[in-house]
This record gives structure tokens, sequence and C-alpha cells, in this order.
């Protein structure tokens, strides 16, 4: 059904880059239509108890209003492209016989979004917009780490708060090895390379066999001078 919903929504008969990126990743648009086929499905399953209750929803979110929900900016759109271009730059999608033709397509999208940053301050509209969102759902971890990403993204460079973002985040999922990860790249990034360390050796303590955190740590020594102790961290990640 829902290959049948995609094909006939795009009037081709045939999805394409209206919904995808690629051949595989979904557009905010491909996966809304997916989940709102689902929503639909789903609904004419259930029993008159749960559709007719007043306190639900008389109906799905329409398209622009989920994309509101999930403060979905020009600047979380032109992330979003940036990663596709580099995901596309590497095998297998290097060995597709369309691989120019998609690169240079994601090269065209990614100058306008680029464009629009230049014309209009995106950083500073995500950022009220994220904050206001935090407002209503301060537990969302998803917006927390999208807030803490425009503080580290914008300049001048503001790695106090995006610290306390992520340090908001841990508070709710102190084993996360992502966000503890990123915790650390961001200290690393302020200069403080003894506590980045101290956060990627927890990664450790958590998951001994994660070689990227023994890597981290020898970054760190060798931003440091500590050339000898790096390579011992860097020989320790090899035996792994």
């Amino acid at each position: 059904d829902i290959d049948r919903i995609m094909r006939e929504s795009t009037g081709v008969n045939l999805p394409g880059h209206a919904f995808f990126y690629e051949h595989v990743h979904l557009t905010f648009e491909g996966n809304y239509t997916i989940a709102k086929s689902l929503y639909d499905k789903i609904g004419a399953l259930l029993p008159d108890a749960i559709t007719q209750n007043p306190s639900l929803p008389a109906s799905h979110l329409t398209q622009e209003d989920c994309a509101k929900r999930l403060v979905l900016t020009r600047w979380s759109r032109y992330q979003m492209q940036e990663h596709i271009l580099n995901l596309t730059n590497k095998p297998p999608f290097t060995y597709q016989s369309d691989y120019l033709a998609q690169r240079n397509r994601n090269l065209d999208l990614l100058s306008q979004y680029r464009r629009a940053a230049q014309t209009s301050d995106m950083l500073k509209t995500s950022k009220s917009e994220l904050e206001k969102a935090l407002k209503e759902t301060p537990d969302d971890v998803y917006f927390r780490l999208r807030l803490a990403d425009i503080f580290n993204q914008s300049w001048p460079r503001n790695y106090e708060q995006a610290l306390k973002q992520v340090r908001f985040a841990l508070e709710l999922y102190p084993e996360d090895i992502d966000l503890i990860t990123y915790y650390g790249e961001t200290l690393e990034s302020d200069g403080k390379f003894d506590a980045a360390q101290g956060q990627y050796k927890r990664i450790l303590e958590i998951m001994p066999q994660k070689t990227q955190a023994y890597l981290r740590i020898g970054y760190a020594l060798g931003q440091q001078g500590k050339t000898a102790e790096a390579q011992s961290i860097f020989e320790a990640a090899y035996e792994k």
C-alpha cells in the first residue's frame, strides 16, 4: 500500500526525489507520507471506543503542522542535505551509474540552502524556534542536541551553552554513548582536553571495545603535545 500511495502522490507514478534523497533515505515529505498512510490504516482498524474518544485528535497533523512540531527549519534542512551529500560521496553510492547526476543535484540543493543562509539569519531563527519548543517539551533530547549544535556552529562559538544542553540530555540518558561522545567532542572544541578524556574513559567503562574512544583520547593527548602518551593509546586501539 505504501508503495502505491507514494507513487500516486507524485502524479507521475514514481516516488523519485519527491520523497527520497537518493534511492533509500526518505526526505521529510517521504516520511510524512508514510506516517500519514499508516495513521489512516491503523485508524480504520481501531474500535469506536478509541476513535470516538473526544480527548484524541480528530485527524492527523497536516504536513505543515508536523514540520512545526519537529521545528524543521531552513537550517535543519541545510544540515540534512549536507549529511546526505557527505554520505553519498562514499561507496556504495559512488559505484552507481547515476552517481555524478545525483552528486550534482545534491550540490545544487546544498548551494541553494547555503545562499539562503547568507541572506538570512538562519541560525538565529532556528535557535529562537528551538528555545520556544523546549519551553513546551523541556525533556526533548533531540531539540537539546540541535540547540547545542547551533551554539557550536554560530559565531562567536558558545561552548558553555552547548555543554549545558548536552549535560541536560545526559541527566536523562547518562550511559548513552553518542551523547557522551558529543559532550567530549564539545569539550575538546572548547580546549578542555583533560575533561574530554574523562568523558571518553567513561565510554570505555561502559563499552570497553569502543575503539573510537581510544582514538579520541589519543587525539586529545596529541593536542596537548603529549605525543608519547598519545602513541601508547593509539597502539592500544590497534590491538583492540
